[in-house]
Order: C-alpha cells, then sequence, then structure tokens
C-alpha cells in the first residue's frame, strides 16, 4: 500500500484528494480529517512523535490543525513537522501527525549497515560515551569462545576491531561506567578442560582502546549474572551459577574507585539465575523471575536498596518467567516481556511492574512467540522487540514495537537478516544498532548488522 493522503475542509474550502483507501473519520469543530493506515517508512531518526509539538507524548486536535496550517503556509514550519527537516511540510508529514493523533503506528524499516569483522553471537553490546558502540566476545560457532571486540562508527557506518579481553568468558556481564569505561565481570570458560568459573573481572578503556584485568575479583566464579550500574557509581552483581554449579542467592558490589568487590550486607531473598534486574528512576533495582537453586521458575521478585544496602520482597508477577527481558520506561514502570515457563514453554505474555504500588499486572500480549530476542527503549517511548526465533529454534526476522498509551505490540518492519542471539545498541542518534547474532537451529554467526 502506498501513504495515502489525507482530505480537509477548513472552513469549507480547500480540500486534497487522497487515493482510494479505506477511512476513519474525525470531526473536530470546523476541521474534518480522513485518514488512513500507513505504510512502512524508514526510521525518523527523532526523538518526537510527528506533529507532537509540546513533546507530551501525544498528538493532540490542536497540534493537527496546527499541521495542516504549516502546510498551507497559515503559520511558520516547525520541526516537530518538518520530520525530515526539508524546510517545508508536505502532505506525507501531515498525514503522519494525523496517524498520530488516532493512534495509527509509525511504521518503521531496518536498513543494512556494515558488517561486523567477525560473526558472533551472544555478544554484549554497549553505547560508549562518544557515540560508539562497543561489541564484545561471543561465539563464532558452537563452543569456540571470541575474546575480540570491535567498535561501530555511526558515522562511517562501519565496524573496526579495538584489543581483546584479557580472558576467554561467555555469559559475563558488560557495564558501561559513569567513568566512560567498561566493567566486564565474570563468566565461563568454555575453553577449559574442565570449564573454569571466573571471578576475575576487566576493563575496557575507551581512550587507549585496551582491555586489562581489574586489581579486583568477585568472591567467588559465576555466570549467567546480572550487573546493573547504581546511582552512587556502583555496579551490583546478583546471582548466577556459582563455581559449584548451584544457584546463588549471593550479591556483591563494585567499586570503580577502589577499583574492588565487597559482598552485599545480606544475600538475596532467593537465589537466581537467568533472571532481570533493572535500575528504577527511584535508584532502587528491581530484580524479577529467574530460576532457583532448583531449577523452579520463579514469579517472585525483590527490591535492592543502595541506601540501605538490602533486599527485600515485592509484588509477583502475574506468570512466573525466566529468560525474559526487562525494560524501564519512560513512565517509570518496568516492561516485563515474554521468557519461558515452568514446562520450559515459551510466553507470548508481558506485564508491567509499578514502583509506586508494588505491584504487576499483565499487559498486551506478543503477536508471535520470540526467545533469545532483544528489547530496547526507542526515543519515543516505545520498545523494540527485535529477531529471536520459536519453539522450532527457528530464527526469524519479526519484529514488534510496544506502545506504552495502548498497551500493545503491533508489528513492525522485518529485520533484514533472519537472526537470534543478536546485540541491540541505542544509539545518540535515535536508531538502534542490530548486530551479528545466530542463524537459529545451526547456531552459524552471522556477521551482518542493520539499522532501525
Amino acid at each position: 500500500m502506498t501513504m495515502g493522503q489525507y482530505i480537509y475542509l477548513r472552513n469549507g474550502r480547500r480540500h486534497m484528494k487522497g487515493f482510494r483507501t479505506r477511512v476513519t473519520t474525525l470531526a473536530v469543530g470546523a476541521l474534518v480529517i480522513l485518514s488512513l493506515a500507513t505504510d512502512v517508512t524508514p526510521s525518523l531518526g527523532a526523538a518526537q512523535i510527528p506533529g507532537d509539538c509540546n513533546n507530551d507524548g501525544t498528538v493532540s486536535v490542536s497540534e493537527v490543525q496546527s499541521a495542516i496550517n504549516m502546510y498551507l503556509g497559515i503559520l511558520p514550519v516547525k520541526n516537530c513537522v518538518d520530520v525530515d527537516n526539508s524546510g517545508g511540510v508536505s502532505v506525507a508529514e501531515v498525514q503522519k501527525a494525523i496517524n498520530a493523533y488516532l493512534g495509527i503506528p509509525l511504521i518503521k524499516a531496518f536498513a543494512t549497515t556494515g558488517n561486523l569483522v567477525t560473526g558472533r553471537i551472544d555478544q554484549t553490546a554497549t553505547l560508549l560515551n562518544d557515540g560508539t558502540a562497543l561489541i564484545v566476545g561471543g561465539e563464532n560457532s558452537i563452543y569456540t569462545v571470541l575474546k575480540s571486540a570491535e567498535l561501530y562508527s555511526p558515522a562511517t557506518g562501519t565496524f573496526a576491531a579495538t584489543g581483546a579481553m584479557t580472558a576467554s568468558r561467555s555469559f559475563y556481564s558488560q557495564t558501561l561506567l559513569a567513568s566512560g569505561k567498561v566493567l566486564i565481570v565474570g563468566g565461563v570458560d568454555l575453553t577449559a578442560t574442565p570449564q573454569n568459573y571466573l571471578a576475575s573481572a576487566e576493563i575496557y578503556d575507551p581512550i587507549a582502546k585496551t582491555f586489562s584485568a581489574s586489581a579486583g575479583s568477585m568472591a567467588f566464579g559465576r555466570y549467567g549474572h546480572t550487573a546493573t550500574l547504581l546511582q552512587n557509581g556502583k555496579v551490583l552483581v546478583t546471582g548466577g551459577i556459582d563455581s559449584d554449579g548451584n544457584t546463588s542467592n549471593e550479591a556483591e558490589l563494585y567499586d570503580p574507585v577502589a577499583d574492588s568487590f565487597t559482598a552485599t550486607q545480606m544475600p538475596m531473598v532467593s537465589a537466581r539465575q537467568e533472571h532481570t534486574a533493572t535500575l528504577l528512576q527511584n535508584g532502587k533495582v528491581l530484580i524479577a523471575g529467574g530460576q532457583d537453586a532448583n531449577d523452579a521458575t520463579l514469579g517472585s521478585a525483590e527490591l535492592y536498596d543502595p541506601a540501605a544496602d538490602s533486599f527485600t520482597a515485592t509484588g509477583t508477577m502475574t506468570s512466573p518467567r525466566w529468560g525474559h527481558t526487562a525494560t524501564i520506561l519512560t513512565t517509570g514502570k518496568v516492561l516485563i516481556v515474554a521468557g519461558g515457563d515452568a514446562n520450559g514453554d515459551l510466553l507470548s505474555s508481558a506485564e508491567l511492574f509499578d514502583p509506586v504500588s508494588g505491584s504487576f499486572t499483565a499487559t498486551g500480549s506478543l503477536n508471535v512467540l520470540h526467545d533469545d530476542f532483544t528489547a530496547t527503549l526507542l526515543n519515543d517511548g516505545t520498545v523494540l522487540i527485535a529477531g529471536g526465533y520459536d519453539n522450532t529454534l527457528t530464527a526469524f526476522t519479526t519484529s514488534e514495537v510496544y506502545n506504552t498509551v495502548t498497551g500493545s505490540f503491533f508489528t513492525t518492519g522485518s529485520l533484514k537478516v533472519a537472526r537470534t542471539g543478536q546485540s541491540a545498541t541505542l544509539l545518540a542518534n535515535g536508531s538502534v544498532l542490530i548486530a551479528g547474532g545466530g542463524n537459529g537451529a545451526n547456531d552459524t554467526a552471522v556477521n551482518s548488522a542493520e539499522l532501525y
């Protein structure tokens, strides 16, 4: 379908005919708008919703009228409507404002960018303060672990090698520190016999473009843990599987000034692995779901309070789950998506955690099952769910967006390449870099990348 035009009447005069289509009618005062569903359009690269000139996250009737008047030359052009920065307002740009008012999703597209130096699966990725994206580790095929790293430059759309980790690691954590350096913690060395659970840490210096071993080490090796940057600059490391193969309830704090780890005053309420840990706007950390020491799937959640250095139980999720994603929204709520249930089956459901009430409530469900996908908060407040695989271990290109206003997921543009276990990084220009991943059942690493 071609993006439709609109038909409007202003004071009973001038109108424009659009393409023949099924229309939706809105009548407000002297303004009558006929609008239609949109086609796929490129990413705007802007934080604003088209037509949302007061930046409140919605488009009002008066803002639609203003967009029309900008097109007619009655009002001066503003960038909130002139999204392509052409200096004028087109019919298509007015249509976008109308559709935003009507709640019709703006469908964005994926575009290819440069290839990774090395194809990799299950790597980590971090946006650095200079706007480049650091891609580290992963595997290039089953059990072949990579120590190498590379940098993506949004300016050139290319990747370049940048040093290598000091240790071979899988299932480690990667956290951007307040200093701009990157902390890499723990993991398991799959190349060792027997496998070596790592307590060590290392630091990537973006100025020197090198990795160096941290002076500090955790109390014990662990993998499948979480690492969350706190507002005080320290990093909270929670749970995972310890060097004895047990799911842990222990937590530690990394102090970047002392370059050392110390145990928290008390352990977590529950031992967890495959859980999530999300920094809330109030400075606390929401720790949700996962599996316990008996491999039981958890519906419980708890909060870490840095001021008290303590963990306390909070509300219970609507569905026990592990391997899910957790994304802090602009509203302060946390969106929990998918994961596996107690039987190991994939979930399509999602829920919201409200830090004010300390409770979880169900929200819309995914349109298709996703596992090993990515969830990225976009600048417009929506959340991009990209790729993954289904119950048959088939990687796919399907992507969805969660709309916080309607509480629902809608299908957006498809990935150029089917992938699972990829990384997703929100860039400074508002685009999302999707890189690497595997093609599904045979875990062949892909080196391609794309932008949403």
